[in-house]
């Protein structure tokens, strides 16, 4: 019994440990932690073990972002964009609690992305000044009442912005991350419910002989020129729906598209990069 506490009361230290080199101006620890346990042992191995038990993730800390945040000129800013980069590669790599999390790695890459557009829209003179320029590229958009930035949603700040400077591909992606991120704060994401009814509409698909992608989703061009019959059906019942939608948007995660995710988001930056110049 004593041996079991004891064992425990290891664990949380471990944990305790975990918490405090996951932070970057604990990097010191890191390297003394290092240096210990290296004159200790110099078994490379075991210290890998250590490494990987304890979530280290130092040479993530040290890793230069693959986007470029130069342009941000507050050093603050800059680093939080930095910091929020690592920790989407944490969620890439699985050292942040052990397993990759797609979600996590989504969220954070939103994280980056509404700060940048932030950044350009704050250049205007003042909230007016923005919610005119937001309306004039996204018409629907309903911010009348926002009364800074920070209350305008992020989905109306992607769609202006890549709407104003036609950045199809940037939308359609954010827009699918911000999917994930929504459906995370709300409990939904990656359930069983959702498999199995993505797999029942996928069998419906095949029975009636739609052509599919290998992601699922309807291979509209070949159902265009093959099938007009039934694409002419597709248009009319299905491709607009909100069941539809769904199905594309599960899909889509399904896929787990990490670096069409880090495409577009490098897109997205450098591209305000260069407009403030």
């Amino acid at each position: 019994m004593a041996q079991d506490r004891h064992k425990e009361d290891l664990k949380k230290l471990l944990v305790f440990l975990g918490n405090i080199i996951r932070e970057p101006e604990n990097s010191w620890f890191v390297d003394e932690l290092y240096s210990m346990l290296s004159s200790r042992n110099d078994d490379k191995k075991s210290l890998a073990k250590i490494e990987k038990y304890l979530g280290l993730d130092y040479n993530i800390d040290k890793f230069v972002p693959l986007i470029d945040f130069s342009f941000v000129a507050d050093e603050y800013t800059r680093e939080c964009f930095n910091a929020d980069y690592r920790e989407m590669l944490r969620y890439r790599l699985g050292s942040r609690g052990h397993k990759i999390d797609f979600s996590e790695y989504c969220r954070f890459s939103l994280i980056i992305a509404e700060r940048a557009l932030n950044i350009f829209y704050s250049k205007e003179v003042d909230i007016e000044t923005i919610k005119n320029r937001l309306k004039t590229f996204n018409p629907s958009a309903k911010i009348d009442n926002a009364a800074a930035l920070k209350d305008v949603p992020f989905s109306v700040k992607l769609w202006s912005f890549c709407n104003e400077y036609k950045l199809k591909s940037v939308k359609q992606t954010l827009d699918s991350v911000r999917e994930v991120r929504n459906m995370k704060s709300h409990g939904q994401i990656s359930t069983e419910d959702d498999e199995t009814w993505f797999q029942g509409v996928y069998q419906q698909f095949k029975k009636c002989g739609f052509p599919l992608r290998s992601d699922g989703t309807v291979d509209w061009y070949t159902l265009k020129n093959e099938k007009p019959d039934l694409w002419e059906y597709y248009q009319k019942e299905i491709q607009n729906t909100v069941a539809h939608k769904r199905y594309i948007q599960i899909a889509w995660q399904r896929e787990q598209p990490f670096d069409e995710i880090n495409l577009r988001l490098k897109e997205l930056v450098s591209f305000i990069a260069t407009l403030i110049g």
